[in-house]
């Protein structure tokens, strides 16, 4: 992956106060808060399968992007 937060898997650097550099703050930052979300609601569970891990996950990152109509979650696994 990336070594650094300003370069994409291009490691094109990103320019500062960008629209994608302030997408990827965005989603960085929900994708952090449905983590500590799901870990502080769930730690109570032992263990859990991949799939189940991952609908449970979709939930939490639905409700942190629920507010932008352009983001959607989808949990199904093939």
């Amino acid at each position: 992956m990336c070594a650094d937060e300003n370069t994409i898997m291009s490691e094109k650097p990103i320019q500062r106060g960008s629209t994608l550099q302030k997408a990827l703050i965005m989603l960085k930052r929900g994708v952090k808060k449905a983590t500590e979300k799901l870990l502080n609601s769930e730690k109570h569970v032992v263990s859990v399968n991949g799939k189940t891990f991952l609908e449970k996950f979709s939930r939490y990152l639905t409700k942190e992007f629920e507010e932008y109509s352009i983001m959607s979650v989808d949990s199904l696994l093939t």
